[in-house]
């Protein structure tokens, strides 16, 4: 393989991209918790620019290829509102978690990977169905 190949996501066997992100989330969950109370912030202040009630805006954390461990950290901060890409990670990483979050999915949605999610928790689907 020459470098270009290799520096493809895409030709990365499972085992080692699970292997980076663990690497990686060990530096990041320090960082989550903080990075989520300054993006708060912000809304907080971006709110009170509109004259809006930053209570009644939902910031929804993007779970997205990250290991169950930083998205328990994210919700031991208080967060409740979480977002998915992919049914197969909503459905590995929500069992692993507490009933009360609030997960939304963004993006399409093919209509053969429903079925794993019906009957499951709450989920909010924003995008479009296949």
């Amino acid at each position: 393989m020459n470098n270009l190949e290799e520096s493809k996501p895409d030709l990365y066997p499972q085992h080692q991209r699970e292997q980076e992100m663990a690497a990686s989330s060990a530096v990041i969950d320090g960082i989550a918790a903080s990075a989520l109370r300054s993006v708060l912030q912000r809304v907080q202040q971006v709110a009170e620019q509109c004259g809006r009630e930053s209570q009644r805006i939902c910031a929804v954390a993007v779970s997205k290829t990250k290991p169950v461990s930083l998205v328990r950290q994210v919700y031991d901060t208080g967060h409740r509102c979480f977002d998915e890409n992919y049914v197969q990670e909503l459905v590995e990483k929500a069992p692993q978690l507490s009933d009360d979050i609030e997960w939304h999915f963004i993006g399409n949605l093919q209509s053969n990977k429903l079925k794993p999610l019906i009957g499951k928790q709450s989920y909010v689907f924003l995008g479009t169905f296949d």
